[in-house]
């Protein structure tokens, strides 16, 4: 009976051994599947990383070409303020050119309506002379008709 007891106490161990060796077993499917889901997963993370790298790849590429689009764009922008600087400065010098003309022209004007009345005024002045002149003539042409409408009067016979 000795034996058959420890018969039954080594097959009650052996079925617990057996029933820890299930549960363990049962542990490490769970810890397996566990572990499967994580793997699964960590491809899935990184699937979506190879994805999400190239997308940022792509993006990086796009920022790049925007930036250089972007610095092509303010160095036009730049060369067409200091185009736009030479413009304003060229319009400021030929505007303060053209009030110096102004002035110019005005002063010219001036001069020329100076240099109109004095000619107005020696024209004038020559016409007076002139009319003068032919009044002179005209009293003395008058002062000889007269003195030989006198004399043809005394002597009105004497030529025939």
């Amino acid at each position: 009976m000795v034996e058959r007891r420890e018969v039954e106490e080594e097959r009650k161990e052996v079925t617990e051994e057996r029933k820890e060796v299930t549960e363990e077993r049962k542990e490490v499917a769970v810890e397996r599947k566990k572990v499967e889901v994580a793997r699964r997963e960590v491809e899935k993370r990184e699937k979506t990383a190879g994805r999400e790298e190239k997308i940022l790849r792509r993006e990086r590429g796009q920022i790049v070409l925007k930036s250089e689009w972007l610095m092509e764009e303010w160095m036009a922008v730049r060369g067409e303020k200091e185009n736009v600087q030479t413009w304003a400065e060229e319009v400021k010098v030929k505007a303060e050119e053209v009030v110096v003309k102004g002035e110019e022209v005005e002063r010219v004007r001036a001069q020329l309506a100076k240099e109109k009345e004095l000619t107005e005024g020696k024209i004038r002045k020559l016409e007076k002379e002139r009319l003068r002149k032919e009044t002179e003539e005209v009293e003395r042409n008058g002062v000889w008709m007269e003195r030989e409408r006198m004399l043809w009067q005394i002597k009105p016979n004497s030529w025939t």
